[in-house]
């Protein structure tokens, strides 16, 4: 993976390569005509090979890429079509199967059967008692002709299944309707719940014992591939009321963890377990604080034991999934509600965020062996609320947000920034944090911002006030070298 700080970069000319798709003199045969191209007419000639992969394997080969040659499926077909190939593979292939016993025959495949109209529904509990989670799927019951939509009973729904509703609590529903063969509607939820975690104070103890339910994995050896982008902010680490029916930091913590333990689990399944490159974006507000608002928001953690907090969370996810990156980038800018102090203004860099994490990369460096690989990266001036990199060819941004009046206006802002000749000016893919809010939103000039939700537990004010709220959780997607410079965007709610 190539990281650089960013300067002002030259003006570069765009090329592209189109797919040779048309008639001759133009055609694939044309290119065989005028040059001497065995290996791309034998994999044009397999009736066995289909034309998506002929044309992937006919691009591959040396000898096509030395003579400038680049085909598509549509190119390979017309091909087989004008000289037979594909026809006679298909007859060749339809006379084994009916006669079984010609030498070599295949076997008939196997018809799938056909999905029954009526979903199949198994009610029941499943419980993961090593962390914690778990769903239960309650029992059909039949929807009533304009009887309005009610909330499923948590204690009873919880009851029913022989969970505690002092141990457990219900963190999403998901409603499934159908109907059957004598035109009754039915209902039934799958309803996911989680360990109640302490509201109120919580020590060190209990955020070790919550984060040890998702333990890391020893670091991956082969050469990985692709980089992925992991956003997260708002954590706002001890927000809350200490009253029982706040769901306190406990629940913070157990969230994050259980995003994070998706992100790792996407790694696996997805990028076959290593990747090229991470690069995670910590975008402000890491903790609640006592400067927003005046210090009027309730708050159930002191601002050292949130700073604790923040620094034992990313450290665990640190170390769980940089195991799995040749190369890790830490983005960390400042937000509003970490702030130390607002009654004498100080230096945007004197941050409670940036603090947190800076001891997180101290740490880290007492171990090269295992975190040597990891650099991070921290608003460079005294002023500076904002980070700009250029990571394979695509200068990534990140600011917490509060300097924008929303991402729908982080248009504007760049090109302001732009015209100041500032780093940020320049990013591709902007990151930003504080509205609570996911969104990705192409804001013009090829330049793409992408807005992370927060991961607190919502605001029962703002919901007074605005009615709902956005999701809590945390981002993932690729990074890629064509506008918009991601894909494969994936929110993980935990």
């Amino acid at each position: 993976m190539m990281i650089r700080a960013t300067k002002p970069m030259p003006s570069t000319t765009l090329t592209s390569s189109a797919p040779i798709d048309g008639p001759a003199p133009h055609g694939l045969d044309s290119f065989l005509a005028t040059y001497d191209l065995p290996e791309v007419e034998r994999v044009l000639s397999d009736g066995t090979v289909s034309a998506v992969n002929a044309a992937n394997q006919v691009n591959d080969l040396s000898e096509a890429r030395a003579v400038g040659l680049k085909t598509s499926k549509t190119s390979v077909r017309r091909y087989r079509t004008v000289h037979g190939i594909e026809a006679e593979a298909k007859r060749s292939r339809l006379s084994e199967l009916i006669d079984p016993q010609t030498p070599g025959a295949e076997q008939l495949p196997k018809v799938q059967p056909k999905g029954t109209k009526v979903p199949q529904w198994s009610v029941g509990v499943d419980i993961d008692h090593v962390n914690g989670s778990g769903e239960i799927r309650t029992r059909p019951e039949i929807v009533v002709p304009g009887q309005p939509a009610a909330t499923p009973d948590e204690a009873r729904i919880l009851a029913e299944f022989g969970l505690s509703a002092d141990e457990f609590t219900v963190t999403a529903y998901r409603e499934s309707r159908w109907q059957v063969y004598n035109g009754d509607e039915l209902r039934a939820h799958r309803v996911s719940v989680a360990k109640r975690v302490n509201a109120g104070s919580l020590d060190m103890g209990a955020v070790e014992e919550l984060l040890a339910r998702y333990p890391a994995r020893p670091r991956q050896t082969e050469p990985g591939k692709g980089t992925l982008v992991v956003a997260l902010g708002d954590i706002q680490a001890g927000k809350g009321h200490p009253h029982p029916d706040d769901p306190g930091t406990g629940a913070i913590v157990d969230r994050f963890a259980r995003c994070i333990q998706q992100v790792e689990e996407r790694i696996q399944t997805e990028f076959g377990g290593h990747l090229e490159a991470l690069c995670i974006g910590l975008l402000g507000d890491m903790i609640e604080g006592l400067s927003s608002q005046r210090a009027t928001l309730p708050v159930n953690l002191g601002i050292t034991d949130q700073i604790r907090v923040v620094r034992r969370l990313v450290f665990h996810m640190l170390a769980t999934l940089a195991p799995y990156a040749d190369r890790v980038l830490v983005l960390c800018v400042p937000g509003n509600h970490d702030e130390p102090t607002r009654v004498r203004q100080l230096a945007s860099r004197d941050s409670h965020a940036v603090d947190a994490i800076s001891a997180v990369q101290d740490q880290l460096s007492m171990d090269p062996d295992r975190y040597g690989h990891i650099d991070f990266l921290y608003p460079p001036g005294f002023d500076d609320l904002s980070v700009a990199v250029e990571v394979n060819g695509v200068v990534l941004g990140a600011t917490h947000g509060h300097v924008l009046a929303g991402p729908d206006k982080a248009g504007t802002w760049l090109a302001g920034q732009a015209l100041g000749k500032q780093p940020i000016g320049q990013a591709d893919l902007l990151l930003v944090g504080h509205h609570h809010t996911f969104s990705a939103r192409d804001v013009g000039g090829g330049r793409s911002v992408v807005a992370a939700p927060a991961l607190d537990n919502g605001s029962q004010w703002w919901s007074t006030k605005r009615g709902v709220e956005s999701m809590s959780g945390v981002l993932s997607f690729e990074l890629t070298q064509q506008q918009p410079f991601w894909s494969r965007m994936e929110m993980h709610a935990g």
